[in-house]
Protein backbone atom coordinates (compact mmCIF):
# COMPACT_ATOMS: atom_id res chain seq x y z
CA UNK A 1 0.00 0.00 0.00
CA UNK A 2 2.82 2.42 0.80
CA UNK A 3 5.25 2.99 -2.07
CA UNK A 4 7.93 5.42 -3.17
CA UNK A 5 7.65 7.94 -5.96
CA UNK A 6 9.66 6.88 -8.99
CA UNK A 7 9.61 7.07 -12.76
CA UNK A 8 8.44 9.97 -14.89
CA UNK A 9 5.82 12.60 -14.18
CA UNK A 10 2.77 11.75 -12.12
CA UNK A 11 1.88 8.54 -10.27
CA UNK A 12 -0.33 6.27 -12.39
CA UNK A 13 -3.16 6.35 -9.85
CA UNK A 14 -4.79 8.86 -7.56
CA UNK A 15 -2.51 8.97 -4.51
CA UNK A 16 -1.58 10.84 -1.35
CA UNK A 17 1.96 12.02 -0.68
CA UNK A 18 2.90 11.74 3.02
CA UNK A 19 5.02 14.23 4.93
CA UNK A 20 4.62 13.27 8.57
CA UNK A 21 2.26 12.05 11.28
CA UNK A 22 1.17 14.10 14.29
CA UNK A 23 -0.89 13.46 17.38
CA UNK A 24 -3.86 15.66 16.58
CA UNK A 25 -7.62 15.19 16.38
CA UNK A 26 -8.39 18.51 14.74
CA UNK A 27 -6.01 18.56 11.79
CA UNK A 28 -6.82 21.12 9.15
CA UNK A 29 -5.48 22.86 6.07
CA UNK A 30 -1.86 24.07 6.05
CA UNK A 31 -2.18 25.95 2.77
CA UNK A 32 -0.52 25.70 -0.64
CA UNK A 33 2.94 24.93 0.76
CA UNK A 34 3.59 21.50 -0.75
CA UNK A 35 5.56 20.25 -3.74
CA UNK A 36 4.62 22.17 -6.91
CA UNK A 37 2.51 24.49 -4.76
CA UNK A 38 0.10 21.73 -3.73
CA UNK A 39 -2.37 22.19 -0.91
CA UNK A 40 -1.17 20.42 2.24
CA UNK A 41 -3.85 19.12 4.59
CA UNK A 42 -4.39 16.43 7.22
CA UNK A 43 -6.21 13.12 7.29
CA UNK A 44 -7.19 12.17 10.85
CA UNK A 45 -8.03 8.83 12.43
CA UNK A 46 -7.99 7.65 16.07
CA UNK A 47 -6.37 10.85 17.33
CA UNK A 48 -3.58 10.80 14.74
CA UNK A 49 -3.23 13.07 11.72
CA UNK A 50 -1.24 12.34 8.57
CA UNK A 51 0.04 15.50 6.87
CA UNK A 52 -0.39 14.92 3.13
CA UNK A 53 -0.86 16.41 -0.30
CA UNK A 54 -2.41 15.14 -3.52
CA UNK A 55 0.58 13.50 -5.25
CA UNK A 56 -0.72 13.96 -8.80
CA UNK A 57 1.33 17.12 -9.22
CA UNK A 58 4.46 16.87 -11.33
CA UNK A 59 7.33 15.06 -9.55
CA UNK A 60 10.86 15.42 -11.01
CA UNK A 61 12.48 12.41 -12.59
CA UNK A 62 15.09 10.66 -10.38
CA UNK A 63 17.85 11.94 -12.69
CA UNK A 64 16.77 15.55 -12.19
CA UNK A 65 19.03 16.29 -9.24
CA UNK A 66 18.15 19.98 -8.99
CA UNK A 67 14.43 19.23 -9.15
CA UNK A 68 14.71 16.48 -6.55
CA UNK A 69 16.76 18.73 -4.26
CA UNK A 70 14.14 21.48 -4.51
CA UNK A 71 11.37 18.98 -3.67
CA UNK A 72 13.37 17.64 -0.72
CA UNK A 73 13.73 21.16 0.67
CA UNK A 74 9.96 21.66 0.32
CA UNK A 75 9.39 18.34 2.10
CA UNK A 76 11.59 19.40 5.00
CA UNK A 77 9.93 22.82 5.22
CA UNK A 78 6.44 21.27 5.35
CA UNK A 79 7.54 18.96 8.18
CA UNK A 80 8.94 21.96 10.09
CA UNK A 81 5.69 23.89 9.62
CA UNK A 82 3.71 20.85 10.79
CA UNK A 83 5.93 20.61 13.87
CA UNK A 84 5.31 24.28 14.68
CA UNK A 85 1.57 23.73 14.37
CA UNK A 86 1.10 20.32 15.99
CA UNK A 87 4.14 19.95 18.25
CA UNK A 88 5.62 16.45 18.10
CA UNK A 89 5.64 14.88 14.62
CA UNK A 90 6.96 11.69 13.06
CA UNK A 91 8.66 12.84 9.83
CA UNK A 92 8.49 10.43 6.90
CA UNK A 93 11.25 10.08 4.34
CA UNK A 94 10.99 11.86 0.99
CA UNK A 95 8.88 10.16 -1.67
CA UNK A 96 6.37 8.14 0.39
CA UNK A 97 2.91 7.78 -1.16
CA UNK A 98 -0.22 5.75 -0.57
CA UNK A 99 -2.09 5.08 -3.80
CA UNK A 100 -5.80 4.62 -4.20
CA UNK A 101 -7.45 1.88 -6.26
CA UNK A 102 -10.81 1.01 -7.76
CA UNK A 103 -12.21 0.22 -4.32
CA UNK A 104 -10.86 3.03 -2.14
CA UNK A 105 -9.53 6.53 -2.57
CA UNK A 106 -6.04 7.22 -1.33
CA UNK A 107 -7.35 9.35 1.55
CA UNK A 108 -9.37 6.38 2.83
CA UNK A 109 -6.29 4.20 2.57
CA UNK A 110 -4.26 6.75 4.54
CA UNK A 111 -6.89 6.54 7.29
CA UNK A 112 -6.69 2.72 7.12
CA UNK A 113 -2.91 2.93 7.48
CA UNK A 114 -3.23 5.19 10.54
CA UNK A 115 -5.69 2.75 12.05
CA UNK A 116 -3.65 -0.39 11.36
CA UNK A 117 -0.37 1.25 12.44
CA UNK A 118 -1.83 3.07 15.44
CA UNK A 119 0.04 1.13 18.14
CA UNK A 120 3.43 1.48 16.43
CA UNK A 121 2.90 5.17 15.61
CA UNK A 122 1.76 5.91 19.16
CA UNK A 123 4.90 4.29 20.60
CA UNK A 124 7.16 6.26 18.24
CA UNK A 125 5.38 9.54 18.97
CA UNK A 126 5.82 8.95 22.68
CA UNK A 127 9.53 8.23 22.16
CA UNK A 128 10.20 11.52 20.33
CA UNK A 129 7.79 13.69 22.32
CA UNK A 130 9.54 16.89 23.43
CA UNK A 131 12.75 15.86 21.66
CA UNK A 132 14.57 16.72 18.46
CA UNK A 133 17.38 15.32 16.37
CA UNK A 134 20.90 16.77 16.51
CA UNK A 135 23.90 15.91 14.38
CA UNK A 136 27.38 15.52 15.86
CA UNK A 137 30.60 15.21 13.88
CA UNK A 138 34.00 15.10 15.54
CA UNK A 139 37.12 15.77 13.45
CA UNK A 140 40.73 14.87 14.23
CA UNK A 141 43.85 16.58 12.86
CA UNK A 142 45.80 13.51 11.73
CA UNK A 143 48.95 15.40 10.73
CA UNK A 144 49.20 16.97 14.18
CA UNK A 145 48.58 13.60 15.84
CA UNK A 146 51.22 11.90 13.68
CA UNK A 147 53.78 14.55 14.63
CA UNK A 148 53.07 14.01 18.31
CA UNK A 149 53.37 10.24 18.02
CA UNK A 150 56.69 10.59 16.20
CA UNK A 151 57.99 12.64 19.13
CA UNK A 152 56.34 10.80 22.03
CA UNK A 153 56.09 7.07 21.19
CA UNK A 154 59.37 5.37 22.28
CA UNK A 155 59.42 2.72 19.54
CA UNK A 156 58.67 5.34 16.86
CA UNK A 157 61.53 7.53 18.13
CA UNK A 158 63.85 4.52 18.14
CA UNK A 159 63.02 3.63 14.52
CA UNK A 160 63.48 7.24 13.44
CA UNK A 161 66.92 7.39 15.10
CA UNK A 162 67.98 4.09 13.51
CA UNK A 163 67.08 5.37 10.03
CA UNK A 164 69.67 8.15 10.40
CA UNK A 165 72.41 5.56 10.86
CA UNK A 166 71.43 3.27 7.95
CA UNK A 167 72.64 3.28 4.38
CA UNK A 168 70.23 4.42 1.67
CA UNK A 169 68.88 0.96 0.73
CA UNK A 170 68.42 -0.20 4.30
CA UNK A 171 67.10 3.18 5.39
CA UNK A 172 64.29 2.89 2.83
CA UNK A 173 63.12 -0.38 4.40
CA UNK A 174 63.20 1.18 7.85
CA UNK A 175 61.25 4.19 6.58
CA UNK A 176 58.53 1.87 5.28
CA UNK A 177 58.48 0.10 8.63
CA UNK A 178 58.23 3.48 10.36
CA UNK A 179 55.24 4.47 8.19
CA UNK A 180 53.51 1.16 8.95
CA UNK A 181 54.08 1.55 12.70
CA UNK A 182 52.84 5.12 12.59
CA UNK A 183 49.67 4.10 10.72
CA UNK A 184 49.02 1.37 13.29
CA UNK A 185 49.48 3.80 16.18
CA UNK A 186 47.13 6.30 14.55
CA UNK A 187 44.48 3.62 13.97
CA UNK A 188 44.70 2.50 17.60
CA UNK A 189 44.49 6.10 18.82
CA UNK A 190 41.50 6.79 16.53
CA UNK A 191 39.68 3.74 17.92
CA UNK A 192 40.32 4.88 21.52
CA UNK A 193 39.11 8.41 20.82
CA UNK A 194 36.04 7.15 18.98
CA UNK A 195 35.01 4.87 21.84
CA UNK A 196 35.61 7.56 24.47
CA UNK A 197 33.60 10.21 22.59
CA UNK A 198 30.79 7.82 21.64
CA UNK A 199 30.40 6.61 25.23
CA UNK A 200 30.21 10.20 26.51
CA UNK A 201 27.55 11.13 23.93
CA UNK A 202 25.55 7.97 24.57
CA UNK A 203 25.46 8.72 28.31
CA UNK A 204 23.80 12.08 27.62
CA UNK A 205 21.48 11.31 24.69
CA UNK A 206 18.09 9.60 24.75
CA UNK A 207 19.14 7.60 21.69
CA UNK A 208 22.05 7.61 19.22
CA UNK A 209 22.30 6.49 15.59
CA UNK A 210 25.73 5.95 14.05
CA UNK A 211 26.15 7.50 10.59
CA UNK A 212 28.84 6.91 7.97
CA UNK A 213 31.98 9.01 8.26
CA UNK A 214 32.96 10.99 5.16
CA UNK A 215 36.23 12.21 3.75
CA UNK A 216 37.34 15.83 4.26
CA UNK A 217 39.16 18.21 1.90
CA UNK A 218 42.02 18.69 4.37
CA UNK A 219 44.19 16.64 6.74
CA UNK A 220 41.37 16.25 9.24
CA UNK A 221 39.75 12.86 9.71
CA UNK A 222 36.04 12.58 10.51
CA UNK A 223 36.36 10.47 13.62
CA UNK A 224 32.69 10.28 14.60
CA UNK A 225 29.38 11.00 12.86
CA UNK A 226 26.20 10.38 14.84
CA UNK A 227 22.59 11.54 15.10
CA UNK A 228 21.27 12.09 18.63
CA UNK A 229 17.75 12.26 20.04
CA UNK A 230 17.71 14.92 22.76
CA UNK A 231 15.40 17.04 24.84
CA UNK A 232 16.35 20.66 25.59
CA UNK A 233 18.25 19.81 28.77
CA UNK A 234 20.19 17.00 27.10
CA UNK A 235 21.00 19.27 24.12
CA UNK A 236 22.51 21.83 26.47
CA UNK A 237 24.54 19.16 28.30
CA UNK A 238 25.81 17.70 25.04
CA UNK A 239 26.75 21.14 23.75
CA UNK A 240 28.89 21.74 26.84
CA UNK A 241 30.52 18.33 26.45
CA UNK A 242 31.32 19.00 22.79
CA UNK A 243 32.80 22.39 23.69
CA UNK A 244 35.15 20.54 26.02
CA UNK A 245 36.15 18.10 23.24
CA UNK A 246 36.73 20.98 20.81
CA UNK A 247 38.92 22.63 23.43
CA UNK A 248 41.51 19.84 23.12
CA UNK A 249 44.22 20.58 20.56
CA UNK A 250 43.76 18.64 17.33
CA UNK A 251 39.98 18.14 17.66
CA UNK A 252 37.08 20.11 16.19
CA UNK A 253 33.33 19.59 16.34
CA UNK A 254 30.29 20.28 14.16
CA UNK A 255 27.00 20.33 16.11
CA UNK A 256 23.76 20.89 14.16
CA UNK A 257 20.05 20.94 15.01
CA UNK A 258 17.43 20.87 16.25
CA UNK A 259 15.84 18.88 13.39
CA UNK A 260 12.72 16.74 13.13
CA UNK A 261 13.74 13.24 14.31
CA UNK A 262 14.06 11.55 10.88
CA UNK A 263 16.65 9.05 12.13
CA UNK A 264 14.49 7.78 15.01
CA UNK A 265 11.13 6.95 13.44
Amino acid sequence: METSISGKGRPDKEASYLYCVAESRGGGDLGDIGIAGSRVFTISCMGLSAVVQDSRKEIPEPGDKDGMKACLLVHQRVVEIARERFGTVLPLGFGKIIAGDEHKKSEEKVADWLRSSFKDLEIKLKKVEGKAEYGVQVFWDVSLAAGRLADEAPHIRTLRDEIKMKKAGTAFLYEEKLKAELRLCLEEAAARHYRAFYDKIKDVAEDVRIDKCHGTPDDRKMLLNVSCLLDDRQAEMLGEMLDDIAGHEGFSVRYTGPWPPYSFV
